[in-house]
């Protein structure tokens, strides 16, 4: 069957990834696996145990030969991180296993000690927060990849790690004569989350002084400016994960931190007044440093920041937080959003095979890091289960990946199912449905109401 072809086994999981790439010639069969994930709270799609049974019925006896871990949400990865290692059904180990960069053990200090860094120069309060972002960020992204990567190492201890990005070098799998290889587009992360985190805390209407495009202040601050100058809100309450992760014991004082951070932002009934907010001038020095954080923030991570940019960003900051407008509800979600901030770390892989092109991009929201990596594919496996995304608003892109409206967009989620309880289990109908329908044939995994459906390709 497989004999000539590429299949795509796209599995149905709920609210989750799960696809088996698999190729056969000369003889030789070559499997890859990316990801097999739900969230926790998801109530449809099939049970991961089944579908970890079905993987390895699929690729026996030739063998899984990689498994690639996108990022480490666990509507990823939770059916390869069981909480009880017997619990595995993933019968067979993979020969490689690659991981996204930010999850090497040798790559994670360097980024807190960028946060930490980054800190000084505040006034006490705006540092004290810093502080906390940085130590979350640690515990939010390392804590969980540390757990994961343990497991799946002692779950496959034959198997070998790689920790993959943009220089990572180009995979040709063998006997397929360079017709059948894999690359990751994604540049190494940046340090980036600290700054955007406070950006987030400026006024809206001071980024708008400030020159801010209402795509930038889209992903900073979660809303979409509209032509009526209205603002729809992206992010709601339930769109975050109330309860912050636990910490491990070398980093225990984040607790203490956050304590602190809420000791020195207590509650208030409102935010200042539009007078006290208009008080603070912008001259265009200070346009200039926001614009130049800005871009570092949304991926244009050559941007040189100079001393001087951080100084006014700083004393911006500052002043706003002189006059009360940075409160308790600001600082509540801002460190609500960081969770979200690891999505960006996926591992976005172009697998390119007899003239077609597949494009699986784990839950990345900002594409700016990639777009002009991105070319006409015949296969997208759509970010963040139809959610929010910078390449929605980009027709640039869109037009680039969907030459004809003939290629295919699948979307792993549970929509349209009514009884889920998994949150955000509905791509957003008008940004993200309408759009993609406009440039391809849109699949939904749930909709198939299977455990899984085979895409195939024939060889252009």
């Amino acid at each position: 069957m497989l004999d000539g072809r590429l299949v795509v086994r796209c599995y149905n999981v709920g609210f989750g990834d799960s696809f088996l790439i698999s190729s056969y010639k000369n003889q030789h069969r070559f499997n890859i696996l990316i990801d097999l994930g739900s969230k926790e709270q998801c109530t449809c799609g099939t049970p991961l145990s089944k579908v970890a049974t079905d993987i390895s019925n699929t690729v026996s006896p030739s063998g899984l030969d990689i498994l690639i871990l996108s990022h480490t949400h666990k509507d990823h990865i939770r059916g390869l991180c069981p909480t009880d290692v017997s619990e595995n059904t993933l019968r067979t180990s993979p020969r490689e296993i690659w991981v996204p960069r930010n999850c090497d053990p040798d790559y994670g200090p360097s980024i807190k000690h960028r946060y930490l860094v980054e800190a000084d120069g505040y006034c006490d309060r705006l540092k004290s927060l810093a502080i906390c972002i940085s130590l979350l960020s640690d515990v939010t992204y390392h804590r969980e990849t540390d757990d994961c990567i343990s497991k799946i190492e002692e779950l496959h201890q034959d198997s070998a790690i790689r920790y993959v990005d943009s220089k990572s070098e180009i995979y040709r799998v063998p006997d397929f004569d360079g017709e059948f290889t894999i690359d990751v587009l994604n540049p190494p992360p940046k340090p980036a989350i600290l700054a955007k985190t406070l950006l987030d805390l400026l006024p809206l209407e001071t980024l708008e002084k400030c020159g801010i495009s209402r795509k930038c202040i889209s992903m900073i601050k979660g809303v979409r400016i509209k032509d009526n100058h209205e603002r729809e809100y992206i992010y709601s309450e339930k769109y975050y994960n109330p309860e912050l992760k636990t910490t491990k014991k070398q980093i225990e004082n984040l607790e203490q931190s956050l304590e602190e951070v809420y000791s020195r932002y207590p509650d208030r009934n409102s935010i200042s007044s539009a007078v006290d907010i208009d008080s603070i001038e912008i001259d265009s020095k200070t346009a200039e440093a926001v614009k130049k954080i800005t871009e570092f923030v949304c991926g244009q991570f050559e941007t040189q920041l100079k001393r001087e940019h951080v100084k006014q960003f700083k004393s911006l900051l500052n002043q706003f937080d002189e006059i009360d407008y940075i409160n308790r509800d600001v600082v509540d979600r801002a460190i609500r959003r960081v969770d979200d901030e690891a999505n960006d770390f996926s591992a976005v892989v172009q697998i390119r095979w007899q003239g077609n092109v597949l494009l699986f991009t784990g839950d990345l929201c900002n594409w700016n890091g990639i777009k002009h990596r991105v070319h006409s594919v015949d296969f997208l496996k759509v970010p963040h289960h139809g959610g929010e995304a910078s390449y929605l608003h980009d027709n640039e892109i869109l037009s680039t990946m969907f030459p004809t409206n003939a290629r295919t967009s699948i979307i792993p989620t549970c929509f349209p199912s009514d009884d889920c309880g998994a949150i955000r289990s509905r791509p957003n109908a008008r940004h993200t449905l309408g759009k993609l329908h406009n440039y391809s044939r849109v699949l939904i995994t749930h909709q198939q109401n299977v455990m899984y459906f085979d895409f195939t390709l024939d060889p252009v």
